[in-house]
């Protein structure tokens, strides 16, 4: 959906929740003069209904917005160079370990 599209729908729902909340007051003004009557009951829970639908309906909006691009992870460069020999003076190659003779200590 486009930015417009977005912009136009949120400006629709505003106006539809703030209609909605018009005939909320209108229902329970009905409600206090002629009572809770079957009528009045329906009325309000088709307004509630309403409440519902219109909750949904901004949620689906919210999600088919675009999201935000995501953060890049920095790239870190790595050295052409060969390493230094001495860093792995102590190690042996992978995958033929243990061919050194077992390091002893003095008993």
């Amino acid at each position: 959906m486009s930015a417009i599209l977005t912009t136009r729908a949120h400006e629709d729902l505003a106006q539809a929740r703030r209609r909605l909340d018009d005939l909320a007051r209108a229902a329970r003004a009905l409600r206090r003069t002629l009572g809770d009557t079957y009528g009045v009951r329906r009325l309000c829970d088709d307004v509630e209904r309403a409440r519902t639908s219109l909750a949904f309906l901004a949620e689906t909006v919210a999600e088919s917005e675009p999201a935000d691009a995501p953060v890049p992870t920095p790239v870190e460069v790595m050295s052409d160079l060969p390493y230094d020999p001495v860093l792995f003076a102590d190690a042996d190659d992978e995958g033929v370990g243990g061919m050194r003779p077992p390091h002893r200590t003095g008993r």
